[in-house]
């Protein structure tokens, strides 16, 4: 039955809650795995307990017999319902029922109310009763406790067959009861609340490496509130690298509780920091009673697995007679991994003129190469080897060696370099391997013209528009009433102007000038010579272009080629001139600014509306190819950097009359901004780059423009290059730990240390070392990063929190940079240790003294008493009295005498000191004591307890040495009986002729009433050791005026 009500009520919609069922045989227990289930859903926060089965007054027959065995570590009372017999609140009116014992419970944790019977529990009325009050909350929403249970009552009237109710009936009726407030409600939600979390999203595998093809994401969504009937959307995106690689949108429908969602992401050869965000309901279709935990986002890093090139960074001129290859080691390094590097003159490697196998170094892998050949690009491969086998693929870097200029030049020689398109992007001209050629292109124009849209009381929309290169300038619907033009580069074939014009000017008379026509012909003015224009009429041109608007209108149109002009022939009807631009045609052109009249493409269609044309026919469409980048051409390298500093930019080249050459620089902010820094250079003159600040702009572009007046060969640029200073790299690795992986106990800090190396040209930027669990992003840990030196390591020590639960968990460290674009490689500042938390089931020591000495079952002691228990643990942790038990005499002390106890934590090395002052009566007092730690480790496994005695009769006795026989020394011990200590205690230690050979006096401040002892070295008075033998010790105990004596025997064995 409690299954039916679970998949019927519990987890069915609209509720769409967790239902757990615990089954037992009568008065059996619940089974421990059981019971571990049941304490992590209360700690889970249970809101609704329900019992079904036999019970007494005071207990349920299942093992639970105290409300303590259902608290929640949540603070948030349960409603307990009982389903059973006798355990309501009239039950046994001498005695607390279970029902009372659960809501009147002194805890934060007990029950809110609780619903049982106070007599005998019939099944089927029961029953009735259990499923209607699941079927009220479940199904309509009631979330009253005391009309929930009214209406579950009335039930069973309803369904009686007559008036006259069964006995068992009424007997619910009447004893069926709630104890507590009729007015509470309970903590179940009536609204929607989708709710996504950052720990919601995780990966698997969780510590992620390259050359791995994909990764699983799951995305976990959890449904709080009541079950959405309707469908959502969840939007899901990753970020990496600057640009996004991952987008997709899911439709859900129906989600109970928990839903996941599981897809493949690629990270081959993708390195570094991903980002996923997550947005449920981004449109916010779904009306939420909270709408700001619907979105959460996710950092991990995939780790490099492959070398990475540091020094020297790609195209760099290389002065140096010795060439430093430094390679970036991959995040997890393996003990035997080596490093192979092969130099070659050839991209393809058929020659290598130098190659080295060298183990991995620290974080970094660094060789030198000398006697390389100068002038020539070279070329380098690196690939790791583990047992001579090689791994993942190989990376490779060219440079160019010595070849003028300075070191650390990015330099470009196009005579001898076979790779230009690798280093440039290049635009209406290439690169034939001995000269420049311009290599415009040809691009479809598309003008689309409507005139005379609205001559039959109907205004036709939606046609008229231009497209270039197939894309629409201005789109169908777009074009406003009048004349529509659009201009194109030349040189580029971007759109550089969009207007409309209207020359339907209703000013009065023909003597006033149409401004509409001054500003076509100031656009025109304006367009550069040789760049194009294209018009189409929307509706009317003609209406207005009278008096001393029509030269003006004619001076424009042939300025861009057009033979049709404006001559003043706007009638209605009758004959027109061929070239006249007629009243309500449809018109269109595509012209060059600077073109002879009549080298325009036009297009006319007569008044469609006075020759009763079909209305279809006023559509124009005329099209024609347009040359772009005819004489122009566009080199652009590609980005420098990142630097450190810049010094001077110098491009080479030779020109001649028409052929006309130019460049400038760009610079890329850290934000991804590009600015144009400086425009217009001249080739041939060192320009100065030193006022470019780096930090600001970490990396620069040269743009080169060729320019020909006739179109014929460009000018022959033969070299570039840019003098500047790379930037550093921080990293690290596996190899940057002092351990491989952490293993810990619960709640308990660990230091480590953590190497950075900086492996670049120049000292590194101050920054932070950030470390968080990957998880729980709440609890991040910074530590200051100073710079670092060229080539240096800095030990930086860290202490990774204290994690609460045992898991196995992943700690995520970020090397955090103020301007993280200056590092030459990014992808080596994240790192991911697992941590594995394992349970503490060490258990803390314990002493019990009492003033002071620490005391055994049996000890007498003094009636002034301070019991004192010290817990230590291994370690080191803060206790808290709850950790403490002492019973004295069957008394909680903790509990009924709080101001005769003292407490410290810590107390010195001990985790914890519990302190107890009392004074005794005579006779013998019981005492139980034990320490737990907060993991419930206690160090007995049942609470010890001990005898201690008081004794008003004052005497020294249990005398006795040990060990007996001795060899080098002896501890002469007994026990003092009485309210206080005696005042003095000799022993004296003669042969066995009666010499004395030593007495030994107790100091007095060891003496106490219980165990006291004194040493004996095994040495008579001159400091001789004493012989083999048997001797005789005589004890002298003085209380006052009055002196007693005993003699006892002891041997000596050398």
């Amino acid at each position: 039955m409690s299954d039916d009500i679970i998949n019927s009520f519990i987890e069915a919609s609209p509720l769409g809650g967790i239902g757990v069922r615990y089954y037992t045989l009568l008065y059996d227990p619940l089974p421990p795995e059981m019971q571990d289930s049941l304490e992590i859903k209360l700690k889970q926060g249970a809101v609704w307990i329900s019992y079904y089965g036999h019970g007494g007054t005071e207990q349920w027959n299942n093992g639970i017999t105290k409300p303590g065995d259902l608290h929640s570590n949540v603070p948030r009372p349960i409603l307990v319902t009982d389903f059973s017999c006798s355990t309501g609140k009239f039950a046994e009116p001498d005695i607390n029922s279970f029902s009372e014992n659960m809501v009147f419970d002194p805890s934060d944790y007990g029950a809110i109310a609780f619903l049982g019977s106070s007599g005998l529990g019939y099944e089927t009325s029961l029953n009735t009763v259990r499923t209607e009050m699941y079927r009220v909350i479940a199904k309509q929403s009631e979330r009253n406790v005391g009309r929930a249970l009214f209406q579950s009552k009335l039930v069973l009237g309803l369904t009686a067959p007559t008036r006259q109710l069964p006995h068992s009936t009424r007997q619910l009726l009447e004893q069926y009861e709630l104890i507590g407030d009729p007015g509470i409600f309970l903590a179940i939600p009536t609204d929607y609340n989708l709710r996504v979390e950052s720990q919601d999203i995780t990966t698997d595998p969780e510590i992620i490496f390259e050359d791995k093809d994909s990764v699983t994401i799951n995305v976990r969504l959890r449904s709080l509130g009541l079950v959405i009937p309707d469908s959502f959307h969840v939007k899901i995106s990753i970020d990496y690298g600057g640009r996004r690689t991952y987008q997709n949108q899911f439709i859900l429908r129906s989600v109970l509780y928990t839903h996941t969602i599981s897809f493949r992401y690629p990270v081959y050869n993708a390195s570094g920091v991903h980002t996923i965000t997550v947005t449920v309901d981004p449109d916010n279709w779904i009306k939420e009673s909270d709408e700001a935990d619907n979105s959460a986002s996710l950092i991990f890093n995939v780790g490099f697995s492959r070398l990475r090139f540091i020094r020297p960074q790609p195209n760099l001129n290389v002065e140096s007679d010795t060439l430093w290859v430094v390679l970036a080691n991959p995040s997890n390094v393996m003990e035997g991994m080596e490093a192979q590097i092969d130099i070659s003159d050839d991209s393809t490697f058929s020659r290598v003129l130098k190659s080295a196998t060298l183990p991995l170094g620290m974080i970094t892998t660094e060789h030198p190469f000398t006697q390389l050949p100068g002038g020539k690009r070279i070329y380098i491969k690196a690939r790791l080897l583990s047992e001579g086998n090689y791994l993942g693929t190989a990376i490779t870097t060219d440079f160019l060696y010595k070849m003028g200029g300075g070191q650390n030049s990015w330099l470009a020689r196009f005579t001898i370099d076979p790779n230009i398109d690798e280093l440039f992007s290049k635009r209406f001209i290439h690169w034939t391997g001995s000269q420049w050629r311009f290599e415009p292109d040809s691009v479809e124009v598309i003008v689309v013209s409507q005139g005379g849209d609205d001559c039959k009381g109907e205004l036709k929309v939606g046609l008229a528009s231009i497209s270039v290169g197939g894309r629409l300038a201005l789109p169908p619907g777009a074009a406003s009433r009048g004349l529509n033009v659009v201009s194109v580069s030349r040189k580029t074939g971007e759109v550089t102007g969009v207007r409309t014009f209207d020359f339907l000017f209703r000013g009065a008379g023909t003597d006033i000038p149409n401004p509409d026509v001054r500003y076509f012909s100031d656009f025109i003015e304006a367009v550069p010579e040789g760049d194009y224009v294209m018009a189409g009429v929307m509706d009317d041109i003609t209406w207005r272009v009278i008096g001393k608007s029509i030269p003006v209108a004619q001076e424009a149109f042939r300025k861009i080629g057009a033979r049709m002009v404006f001559n003043g022939q706007n009638t209605f009807m009758g004959p027109a001139r061929p070239d006249t631009i007629q009243f309500r045609s449809s018109y269109a052109i595509i012209g060059r600014k600077g073109g002879v009249v009549g080298s325009a493409t036009e297009g006319m269609i007569k008044n469609w509306c006075t020759h009763n044309l079909p209305e279809r026919d006023n559509k124009l469409e005329i099209r024609d190819t347009i040359l772009i980048g005819k004489g122009y051409g566009v080199l652009t390298s590609t980005w420098i950097g990142p630097a450190h500093r810049y010094n001077s930019v110098i491009v080479n080249a030779e020109t001649s009359s028409g052929r006309r050459l130019a460049y400038l620089v760009l610079g890329r902010k850290t934000d991804g901004v590009v600015d144009t820094l400086f425009t217009n250079i001249q080739p041939g003159t060192r320009f100065d780059l030193s006022g470019v600040d780096a930090q600001t702009y970490p990396y620069t572009r040269i743009v080169i423009e060729f320019e020909s007046e006739q179109g014929e060969k460009p000018a022959n640029l033969k070299d570039l290059r840019l003098d500047y200073t790379p930037s550093f790299d921080l990293a690290m690795n596996s190899q940057s730990f002092s351990i491989a992986g952490v293993k810990t106990d619960p709640k308990v800090a660990v230091k480590i240390s953590v190497k950075l190396k900086n492996s670049g040209y120049v000292q590194s930027e101050p920054g932070t070392l950030n470390g968080v669990f990957k998880d729980d992003p709440s609890g991040a840990v910074e530590v200051s990063i100073p710079p670092i030196e060229k080539d240096s390591i800095l030990v930086v020590p860290f202490t990774i929190p204290a994690s609460s639960t045992p898991a196995s968990r992943v700690f995520v460290f970020n090397l955090n940079l103020l301007n993280r674009d200056m590092e030459l490689v990014g992808s080596n500042n994240y790192f991911e240790l697992p941590v594995t938390i394992v349970p503490d089931t060490i258990a803390p020591d314990v002493e019990l003294l009492v003033n002071g000495v620490q005391v055994y079952d049996g000890d007498y002691i003094a009636p002034t008493v301070q019991l004192e228990i010290l817990m230590k643990e291994q370690i080191p942790r803060k206790a808290t009295v709850e950790n403490f038990t002492l019973y004295v005499d069957d008394t909680l002390v903790t509990e009924q005498y709080p101001e005769r106890v003292r407490f410290e934590a810590p107390y010195k090395e001990y985790a914890g000191r519990l302190v107890y002052e009392t004074v005794f009566s005579e006779g013998m007092h019981f005492v139980r004591y034990n320490v737990r730690d907060e993991f419930g480790n206690a160090h007995f496994n049942e609470d010890m307890e001990i005898v201690l005695v008081v004794s008003s009769d004052q005497s020294v006795q249990n005398i006795y040495n040990y060990p007996n026989p001795m060899q080098k020394e002896t501890w002469f011990t007994f026990e003092v009986v009485g309210n206080s200590p005696p005042n003095q205690v000799r022993i004296v230690i003669y042969t066995v002729a009666g010499r004395k050979i030593r007495e030994l006096e107790v100091d007095p401040s060891e003496l106490h009433v219980g165990f006291c002892s004194v040493k004996w070295d095994g040495r008579d008075q001159d400091g001789d050791e004493v012989g083999s033998g048997v001797y005789f010790y005589k004890v002298i105990v003085s209380y006052g005026t009055e002196t007693t004596k005993s003699i006892h025997k002891l041997s000596v064995l050398r």
